[in-house]
């Protein structure tokens, strides 16, 4: 199994090597964490520096330099941050500055962007959007078509459009 993470200070590092039962300690099976970290047996890690990938984030700016999340192979710009304890899935996207952290979720359609913060245990996902310097943190739980943006702050609970 190999890997390549980039760390708090941008670097990438990759690295590889067997496996064994008990070096697994982190585990995601269908977007969801099913074990706390995965810890990898003596690692030779060197610095990888990042490639010249773009992406398309659909918000008028046209292709920016971006990268895949290593857990969920989500879509970051390289101007959001997205720390390695974080999932982005497959078709969620992170841009403009905004932040991912502790141990968030961001799955399905969801989109992240503007100097927003999504941290803690907090979840985004469906085809939510969480903008501008809107916080989602702790346990909460945004989805459907929710939006959150501007100021708003949103700590527990669930938040999810009005279907009314």
């Amino acid at each position: 199994m190999s890997y390549v993470i980039k760390d708090e200070k941008g670097m990438y590092y990759a690295g590889g090597g067997e496996w064994t039962d008990k070096q697994i300690s982190a585990f995601r099976f269908n977007g969801k964490p099913v074990i706390k970290r995965l810890v990898p047996k003596r690692t030779t890690a060197a610095p990888v520096p990042p490639t010249s990938t773009t992406h398309n984030f659909g918000d008028g700016a046209g292709p920016v330099p971006a990268h895949q999340h290593p857990s969920g192979l989500g879509w970051v710009a390289d101007t959001a941050t997205v720390a390695a304890t974080a999932y982005v899935g497959p078709n969620a996207v992170v841009y403009g500055t905004a932040r991912v952290y502790g141990t968030a979720l961001v799955y399905g359609d969801a989109r992240v962007y503007g100097s927003a913060r999504v941290y803690g245990s907090a979840r985004v996902y469906g085809n939510a959007l969480v903008s501008g310097n809107a916080r989602v943190y702790g346990n909460a739980r945004v989805y459907g078509g929710a939006r959150v943006s501007g100021n708003a702050r949103v700590s527990g609970g669930n938040v999810t459009e009005d279907r009314s």
